[in-house]
């Protein structure tokens, strides 16, 4: 038995199309197999072409590999070795004369692709095991033409040739064999001329590879717990539980999940997909040469008044890559679309890249830039979330099952990659023709499947979905197992009676009660722990002498009522609960026959004091422990006997009696010369939201808002004329008035990117320049601090740099992108050498931002919108006080509503609770 290299090369790829090649198995032969054929000896013979242009004088004939060692210097192409049990055509070797010493030979590999692959040192170690086999000499060397026309990399053989021996002798066994190895597919069969044959023999053996994504370790872990089927993983999913932690990683692709959704032939939803498709949304369908970063064909599809219109910009060369791309430009603009929908991450970089090469205004370049800030990935909305009945979640499997097919032969990117080449190499009308029609075809996919989510995410939003037998929402079904708590469905009510009587609590107060002491005195515990409360004070209410509705004197008492008030009060050594009761009368009046209360009531609806809602605020929002925890203190030290619910009740009195200082302050922002901004996420039940934050050197505002759009933060600063500091965040370009970017965040970017490029000299350079532009500018604020008389001096030094920016003629890709940076922000990096008291960074914001995390951990992401909106209150005045050196305590204590007036009047004051109700406050 004779191994080829072709069979080598096939067996690196995938034993099992080793085996059928040499079985003389045919394959079969598509247009699709010629062109990648002609592709490949198209690609060698430019590689060897250009090896022997660095050596014109090469042997043009020889006739054994012996001749190797009298033949002069020189190149070898296509020599043809045998040597027992193995065979080669190396594509190319050299011969070297070494003075006084022995004459070396080095094969080389044309290699068929630009990007090096890791089997090419693989097959380059077979050619040298077949060459030093037959001239019985070692060879250390060989080298692979990578990119041709461009350099040739050396390989060194020595650890490479033990893993060809291993290799070589796995083949051989399995060549030996009669039984046919198993379909297992990979990611070669997109390529392979075997795939239909083996694919079908894959799906009749219901093999773990048909799910495309699944890599090999995870499918040797299930093949050792006996799981060899799709079916067979369908039956180990269990429902769980979604962590409500917003710091908790993102779900993973459940391959039982998918295998379940196979099974029963259903779209299967974990989670809350969001997506709605738009009137003004634009379907993208990029066709490029990932290997050259070339972009030849654009296909746009815009829904107008319930028509498809479909456009399609084809490019020849790279001379007409721009006028593909302004075409596309041109296309959105006239249809005024803002957001683009595509499959995959390939139409987001053909985005990014063509507004890097092409872009030749700022007007176009910000709109291309909100293109891709809104532009929303289709696949990472089905990733993880929603579970076709498909192996993959490829757009053409997704699409085929909803009944979507392509007219023409090209039905895989990989057949589109090879026809493209062969165009290039023999341009036809019909190569291009079906490029242009498998392009339209995807687009027409697109939408299908865009449609299909926004129905399926609409339907799950619905407040009352509609049954639906091809949708199964999987937080619905019952997970099961050996352990698990919650109501179970028992088959016969005996079942449930008997489960029912086996209750902890059942037990506890209604059998062992009966005839376990311990059981008994617990019990009347308990009894004596509800007893009243002793009341610490008494006050009667003073009667009504008029009538509140016909102002009549004739007013009478019509029965005697009280009212109990549960407070905490403080002294400066302590608090204790204090309990007062307030006894009052209803009166009647004789002449409008009406009843009525006094109308001065010390006390509000609520039955807790001023004291406990201020206490409570300062536990939850100051100390910042959590509501739960605040709960079993208070009742724990001062015996009441609070619910859970009453919690929110207390925070939302507290918010309520401090909301209008909460707008005070904001008032004073919006009339003020500085503030700075910034924004953090928030999650409410599981749902994403952000906090903003407004913060100077005196006062900090938060307030909620439900996306990261902007629109109510430009509402609030609509007026604002001061300077605003922030950080790089596009919202804030809309804002008219003067803005101070933080250079930290640049700062941070640049020795973020060096330290990722350690050896790129011209972002060094640009780092160098930029940090001698600003170290002279911060020495000086420390010397005379943040007064614009003595940072005036440095714009000269500003305007240097800049000149040298425009002067400099750099070239790599991310040094453009700060230089593009530097440009679009000139008016707002060095604002603050101009105003007094403005900073060059923007840590203020930063560090109230720091405040509101602390508090989001403790809320675990459990509040209400409300909540949340209660919490930024009491935070917001929290905050503020200690920014101003104010204690919030002392602040709670005074009952003033206005942080200016306690300053002025109550500053160190310290006033004690009264016994009044929520109304004192």
């Amino acid at each position: 038995m004779v191994v080829t290299k072709a069979l080598f090369e096939a067996y690196l790829k995938c034993p099992r199309k080793a085996y059928l090649q040499n079985s003389g198995i045919l394959p079969t032969q598509t247009r699709y197999a010629i062109w990648q054929r002609e592709h490949q000896n198209k690609r060698r013979q430019e590689a060897q072409d250009f090896l022997q242009k660095r050596n014109p004088q090469n042997p043009s004939e020889i006739f054994s590999p012996i001749e190797f060692l009298t033949k002069g210097s020189g190149f070898y192409f296509d020599c043809v070795i045998e040597s027992g049990e193995i065979s080669s055509i190396i594509d190319a070797v050299e011969r070297i004369d070494l003075r006084g010493k022995k004459t070396q030979l080095v094969p080389y590999r044309c290699q068929l692709e630009q990007k090096r692959v890791k089997d090419d040192k693989l097959l380059l170690a077979f050619d040298a095991l077949c060459l030093q086999t037959v001239i019985r000499a070692p060879i250390h060397v060989a080298k692979l033409v990578w990119e041709a026309n461009k350099q040739v990399k050396k390989i060194r053989l020595q650890g490479v040739v033990k893993k060809v021996h291993a290799d070589l002798r796995q083949l051989t066994d399995l060549l030996r064999q009669e039984k046919e190895p198993l379909a297992i597919l990979n990611k070669h069969c997109v390529a392979c001329e075997f795939r239909e044959q083996c694919r079908d023999k894959a799906i009749e053996n219901n093999d773990l590879s048909l799910l495309t994504n699944m890599s090999l370790k995870e499918r040797k872990k299930l093949h050792d717990k006996g799981i060899f089927t799709v079916t067979q993983l369908s039956y180990t999913f269990r429902p769980r539980r979604r962590s409500k932690n917003p710091y908790s990683k993102p779900d993973k692709l459940s391959y039982p999940l998918k295998a379940l959704a196979i099974r029963e032939k259903k779209i299967h939803v974990a989670g809350e997909p969001r997506f709605t498709v738009g009137d003004d949304d634009g379907f993208l369908d990029i066709e490029g040469v990932p290997d050259r970063a070339f972009y030849y064909l654009a296909g746009l599809r815009i829904q107008l008044n319930g028509q498809a219109v479909q456009y399609s910009f084809w490019a020849n060369d790279y001379s007409e890559e721009k006028t593909l791309w302004k075409s596309l430009l041109r296309a959105l603009q006239k249809h005024q679309v803002n957001r683009i929908v595509h499959f995959g991450s390939f139409d987001k970089d053909f985005l990014e890249s063509m507004n890097r090469r092409y872009s030749d205004s700022k007007g176009e370049s910000e709109y291309v830039e909100t293109l891709i800030r809104q532009s929303v990935n289709l696949l990472s909305v089905i990733y993880s979330r929603i579970y076709f009945p498909t192996y993959s979640n490829s757009l053409k499997d997704i699409a085929q099952s909803f009944g979507h097919h392509w007219p023409n032969e090209i039905k895989t990117g990989y057949e589109a990659l090879l026809a493209r080449h062969y165009w290039e190499a023999s341009p036809d009308a019909g190569i291009k023709n079906s490029l242009i029609e498998y392009n339209a075809s995807d687009c027409e996919a697109l939408v299908l499947v865009a449609q299909r989510v926004s129905q399926l995410c609409g339907h799950l939003l619905a407040p009352k979905p509609t049954e639906d037998t091809n949708f199964v929402d999987t937080k619905k079904l019952r997970g099961w197992g050996p352990f698990k708590f919650g109501p179970v469905a028992f088959v016969t009510p005996d079942f449930e009676y008997i489960n029912r009587a086996s209750y902890w609590d059942y037990q506890r107060e209604r059998i062992f009660l009966r005839s376990h002491h311990l059981s008994k005195r617990i019990s009347r515990r308990r009894l004596k722990t509800r007893s009243k409360y002793r009341i610490n004070k008494v006050i009667d209410c003073r009667r009504a002498v008029v009538c509140p509705s016909c102002k009549s004197r004739k007013v009478y008492k019509y029965g005697r009522m009280s009212k109990i008030v549960y407070d905490l009060k403080f002294s400066p050594v302590g608090a204790k609960r204090w309990v007062v009761k307030y006894r009052f009368d209803r009166h009647i009046c004789w002449t409008c026959r009406k009843t009525f209360m006094p109308q001065n009531r010390p006390w509000a609806r609520s039955k807790f004091g001023a004291g406990l809602v201020r206490y409570f605020a300062f536990l939850t929002t100051d100390i910042q422990i959590s509501h739960g925890a605040a709960w079993k203190l208070l009742n724990q030290f001062f015996g009441l006997e609070l619910s859970r619910e009453s919690t929110g009740r207390l925070r939302r009195t507290a918010a309520e009696f401090y909301e209008v200082t909460y707008k005070k302050i904001l008032r004073k922002f919006i009339a003020g010369r500085l503030i700075h901004v910034d924004e953090t996420k928030a999650n409410l039940n599981g749902r994403s939201a952000y906090v903003w934050v407004l913060a100077n050197q005196e006062n900090v505002v938060y307030f909620f808002s439900e996306t990261r759009e902007g629109a109510k933060i430009q509402e609030i600063l609509k007026n604002f004329k001061g300077v605003l500091v922030s950080d790089f965040y596009s919202v804030y370009d809309s804002f008219e008035c003067p803005q101070q970017k933080c250079l930290i965040h640049l700062i941070r970017d640049l020795n973020d990117d060096l330290l990722h490029q350690p050896f790129n000299e011209e972002l060094k350079s640009l780092v160098g320049g930029f940090s001698s532009l600003v170290k002279p500018i911060v020495e000086t604020v420390d010397q005379y601090g943040l007064k614009a008389r003595f940072l005036r001096k440095h714009k000269r030094s500003v305007a240097q740099f800049y000149r040298w920016l425009a002067k400099a003629n750099f070239q790599t890709e991310v040094t453009i992108g700060y230089i593009k940076r530097f440009e679009k922000n000139r008016e707002k990096l060095f604002t603050f050498l101009d105003y007094n008291d403005v900073p060059w960074n923007n840590n203020t914001a930063e560090h109230a931002i720091k405040a509101f995390a602390m508090l989001r951990r403790v809320l675990g992401g459990k509040s209400s919108e409300m909540g949340i909106q209660d919490c930024l209150i009491l935070l917001s005045v929290c905050e503020t006080c200690r920014y101003r050196g104010i204690n919030f305590w002392e602040f709670l204590c005074s009952g003033c509503k206005d942080v200016d007036d306690y300053i002025k009047c109550h500053r160190g004051h310290r006033r004690s609770f009264s016994a009044a109700g929520v109304k004192g406050l």
